[in-house]
């Protein structure tokens, strides 16, 4: 039996810092065992965490969009280097950057080589490159013209292809200095689109832990995955991968009606004195089911326990039935991920039985962010029961995981979720 107060401590252990501290790579649910809690904890604790494995909206099938940027940069000596945005698109708002080197052709005329990176507001991007693009110096300044070829990129971008024509107008700002502008446009293939973004969300190893991920494709294409590893801060991080070796990113292609495993290196469970915390992005071209199940084994080959879950789609709207308080002690608790590139606000609002407004609290995340706590943690509930039910209501898409309690943290149960809309 769990101690009455196991379930808050153990709460109040998982939440997560904002992205603005620096976090150390041994903070994981795992770091529980260190502190002494039970084997009922450490599944609460891996439970809520592993149904954070959440699938984003799915982005629309376009294979070519028309395209236009602008920007202003400076320039010192034969380098240069400027940002922009660019016009919105069928993937949001683009910002781009462009760094390059010119050389003298003579006293008037001369060449350009660069490159430009487009990034959208999903976080996805692409790469363009120029070389010997025209220029000709006046007194007052000088005029570039080029055309720049589209690079693969990541998620709808990894087959991008096209071209974009872009123009460099500098003014002399003093002696071999500039300021300029940058000027293009063109068309933008994506061929074979990435239909589906999943966020794993928690994938430790070490100290005891290990982590497989299932991915199975129940269509008719193939599925080809891109996964990316982060650390808790959200730096690009490398994790030891059973056969694959140490890998930041790894591409696996899953075939119609198969099943892809990616796992921990199995040798890292133990050689690992600390809980290493990761976390994982996966873009596929085709909708998959993905499984996270992670286990806990110090004396291997024994595990002493294991918990997995099936991912849920990620929405701005949660709807869910609760129960609090009363002889049973019933309280509920919730997980919250946001898998955005950019702060999400989320009002988390509790209804009476009777439908009428209980009471209602604000969460703040930062990209990439989690919180995690228990809803009498948040609002004042007194003795009696209270029936009602909770709306989660957030500004971009956000996963969830919302475990029922009951005899103060003995009984835990799964709560119903639906993704009806915000009242």
């Amino acid at each position: 039996m769990m101690p009455s107060n196991l379930l808050p401590n153990l709460f109040r252990l998982l939440s997560l810092r904002s992205a603005s501290e620096s976090l150390e790579p041994t903070v994981c649910f795992g770091d529980a065992v260190n502190a002494g809690l039970n084997s009922s904890a450490r599944f609460l604790a891996a439970w809520l965490l592993a149904g954070l494995c959440t699938c984003l909206p799915a982005s629309a099938a376009i294979t070519t969009f028309a395209f236009e940027f602008t920007g202003t940069g400076s320039s010192s000596g034969l380098t240069y280097q400027s940002s922009g945005t660019g016009t919105a698109s069928p993937f949001g708002s683009t910002s781009f950057s462009t760094s390059g080197t010119i050389t003298p052709t003579g006293t008037s005329t001369g060449t350009v080589a660069g490159s430009l990176t487009f990034t959208f507001s999903d976080g996805e991007s692409f790469s363009a490159t120029y070389s010997g693009a025209n220029l000709v110096v006046t007194s007052g300044g000088s005029q570039a013209n080029g055309t720049a070829t589209i690079n693969a990129g990541t998620g709808q971008f990894q087959n991008a292809s096209g071209s974009l024509t872009l123009v460099i107008v500098s003014v002399n700002s003093g002696v071999h200095t500039s300021t300029f502008t940058v000027t293009g446009s063109g068309s933008i293939t994506t061929r074979n689109p990435v239909l589906s973004h999943y966020v794993i969300t928690h994938f430790p190893f070490g100290g005891g832990w290990s982590t497989l991920v299932l991915l199975a494709n129940n269509g008719a294409s193939d599925a080809t995955v891109n996964l990316s590893f982060f650390n808790e801060a959200g730096a690009p991080t490398p994790v030891p991968l059973e056969g694959l070796g140490t890998q930041g990113s790894q591409q696996v292609v899953v075939h119609p009606n198969s099943t892809q495993a990616i796992g921990a290196d199995l040798s890292q469970r133990n050689s690992l004195a600390t809980t290493q915390t990761v976390w994982a992005t996966a873009s596929s071209t085709a909708p998959l089911n993905v499984f996270s199940l992670f286990d806990y084994g110090p004396n291997p080959p024994t595990i002493t326990g294991s918990v997995g879950a099936q991912s849920t789609a990620s929405s701005k709207s949660f709807r869910f039935p609760i129960r609090v308080g009363g002889p049973l002690s019933y309280n509920a608790g919730m997980a919250l991920a946001n898998p955005n590139v950019s702060q999400t606000t989320i009002t988390v609002k509790v209804f009476n039985a009777d439908g009428s407004l209980n009471g209602s609290f604000p969460e703040i995340l930062a990209a990439n962010a989690q919180t995690i706590f228990l809803l009498n943690q948040k609002m004042s509930f007194t003795s009696t029961l209270f029936t009602g039910s909770v709306a989660v209501c957030a500004s971009q898409p956000v996963g969830l995981v919302a475990l029922g309690v009951e005899g103060g943290s003995t009984g835990l149960f799964i709560i119903s979720v639906t993704t009806d809309p915000c009242p």
